[in-house]
């Protein structure tokens, strides 16, 4: 399995093309991964509010997909997840 990490820059991108062609290369399957980050300026004690939460996760995982969704363009016949 080849891993790769997406941010939803285009240098990430590109990093997510180079990861495609690398796991068709080796016959292997792709994951596609995003970290969200803690906030630093805040407490490490501080719980966000659930919108908050489900905001940052869903934009996590719209990034996400647009990164599998070139993955899948770059190397078609790679099986590519995001799970």
């Amino acid at each position: 399995m080849v891993l790769v990490g997406a941010d939803g820059s285009a240098p990430s991108l590109d990093a997510v093309a180079c990861a495609a062609r690398e796991a068709e290369a080796r016959t292997a399957a792709l994951k596609v991964v995003h970290a969200l980050a803690r906030l630093v300026h805040l407490p490490s004690d501080t719980v966000l509010p659930k919108h908050v939460r489900d905001h940052f996760h869903a934009s996590a995982d719209g990034l996400v997909d647009g990164a599998v969704r070139r993955a899948r363009t770059v190397a078609r016949n790679v099986d590519v997840s995001d799970r």
